[in-house]
């Protein structure tokens, strides 16, 4: 009884929040207890169930579309650090360091969730089954092609009743899920043995964080059944959806080193590939060189990467987010600034995290976040309109968003609005403030400078940019800063019509 005590606790504390994933951005709670760990372990001690009670009822209200399972699960996790760290030496590094990974955790299934219904809301259901097989042939690559579909079925329909709002069936299927997984623990792999005979509300986080299993020996990576064979267009008109599918299926459990996105993409591919060729008179002819464009298209996505991550240990993060600043706001002038340096933020941080992962594993952390900050940015897109660009890239296919906004040129469309003596006002506080913020200050002047005029010469923005440190060099030192930026103000405003005249 205790279970359902909890659950009716955690549904109570989500009443009232929006069935939609994104649509309570705009509701903000008190922070959770920053206490000392003095006081939390003394508190644990007193106690405990109080405690983690309390834990999972504010971590519902703050993550109010996770299922309660998942707030349970995080609950008992939270009940672990607490008995750790309160019998720790170094109490504090501890606590940091626990909850550091759990709210990490917590935040990335999140992401998963509100992607996932994102992907429900605006694209066929074929594609988020698409993405649920990709991941789950990735995972288990030993899995057969029925157990693998079977399990992606269970998931996509187990996504479809949370992100309608049904949390209760939700918690129910995914108990279920995780509970088929293990009924196939032998045929998926042994090592989920260690997840299964856990008690029944940890086993799923542990298998949702297990890492990818070790790819059968025997399995090559390349596919030559889906090039070579004569009858290929046959079993493409009699089944296009299942024989895509297998071919998904098999290319995913031998690339774990390529995101799912780019497993989408290059099934997608190979299924538009398939429709021209199969009407052609000469079917193998037409595709005899797929394995050439797949091997092409796989090497550009790792160049890409390759680059910005040199780029950004090469720049530094802070000159690494002025350059993405630039770069988005030419192609989406529109966007507001902090939008813009918020997403730019994001994406440094993808950056600074998946970067240094081990080769096998940058694209498909880097695709994955970057899926996360393309799904804000196209709900942004929804509420407030940016541009025909966005609007394409968001709508046209899950598996081409990314490809679609890494392509994107300047928005040829945009008028941007003239400088005047209204267009800037420059505040003192620049002076006194700490380096974070004065370079917070510095972006947002760069992401404005932009917007004004897309199509601006980089050393054009360049110059600009010195007259604006140059200003700030100049009065900040003075008895009367906000004075000086007054006055200054409208030299600059001059010099950057000069630089940035088209």
């Amino acid at each position: 009884m205790k279970w359902l005590t909890l659950i009716s606790l955690l549904l109570s504390a989500s009443i009232g929040q929006s069935t939609s994933l994104y649509k309570r951005d705009d509701v903000e709670h008190a922070p959770i207890k920053n206490e000392s760990p003095e006081v939390v372990c003394k508190l644990f001690k007193e106690d405990p169930k109080n405690l983690i009670e309390w834990f999972m009822h504010e971590s519902a209200r703050r993550h109010s579309d996770l299922v309660p399972a998942a707030i349970l699960g995080f609950g008992q996790k939270y009940k672990h650090i607490n008995t750790e760290c309160c019998e720790a030496d170094e109490k504090e590094n501890c606590f940091i360091t626990k909850m550091t990974r759990l709210t990490k955790t917590i935040h990335g299934l999140e992401s998963k969730q509100k992607l996932a219904c994102q992907i429900l809301e605006d694209f066929p259901k074929k594609s988020l089954l698409a993405k649920n097989l990709a991941q789950i042939s990735q995972k288990f690559p030993n899995a057969t092609i029925k157990i693998a579909s079977n399990l992606a079925q269970e998931l996509t329909h187990m996504y479809e009743d949370c992100c309608h709002g049904d949390k209760m069936e939700c918690m129910i299927e995914r108990l279920e899920l995780t509970n088929h997984v293990c009924e196939h623990e032998k045929e998926l792999t042994p090592n989920l043995h260690k997840c299964c005979e856990k008690p029944v509300l940890e086993r799923s986080p542990c298998i949702v964080l297990m890492p990818n299993q070790e790819i059968p020996a025997d399995l090559s990576k390349h596919v030559p059944e889906f090039i070579e064979d004569p009858n290929i267009c046959q079993h493409f008109n009699h089944d296009r959806l299942g024989l895509t599918g297998r071919f998904l299926y098999e290319y995913s459990r031998r690339h774990q080193e390529l995101s799912v996105e780019i497993l989408l993409m290059i099934a997608k591919g190979y299924d538009d590939l398939l429709e021209k060729c199969c009407k052609t008179d000469n079917p193998p002819e037409c595709y005899k060189d797929a394995n050439v464009v797949l091997a092409n298209e796989i090497k550009a996505s790792k160049t890409l990467l390759e680059q910005l991550c040199v780029a950004q240990t090469t720049l530094g993060n802070y000159l690494f987010q002025n350059v993405l600043i630039v770069k988005y706001a030419r192609r989406m002038p529109q966007i507001p600034v902090e939008c813009l340096i918020d997403m730019t933020k994001k994406m440094v941080q993808i950056g600074e995290e998946c970067c240094g992962q081990p080769e096998d594993q940058r694209i498909p952390c880097a695709d994955a976040g970057l899926a996360v900050v393309y799904a804000e940015l196209c709900e942004k897109q929804k509420k407030n309109y940016i541009n025909q660009q966005v609007a394409h890239c968001c709508s046209e296919s899950y598996s081409g968003r990314r490809s679609c906004f890494s392509s994107l040129g300047v928005d040829e469309t945009y008028v941007p609005p003239p400088i005047t003596e209204d267009t800037f006002h420059f505040d003192a506080k620049i002076c006194t403030a700490t380096q974070e913020k004065q370079q917070s200050m510095k972006q947002r002047f760069l992401a404005k400078l932009i917007k004004l005029r897309p199509k601006a010469e980089q050393k054009n923005v360049d110059e600009c940019t010195a007259d604006f440190l140059k200003m700030v060099q100049k009065c900040c030192p003075g008895e009367e800063p906000q004075k000086c930026f007054d006055d200054e103000e409208k030299e600059l405003i001059k010099h950057c019509q000069e630089h940035l005249s088209e």
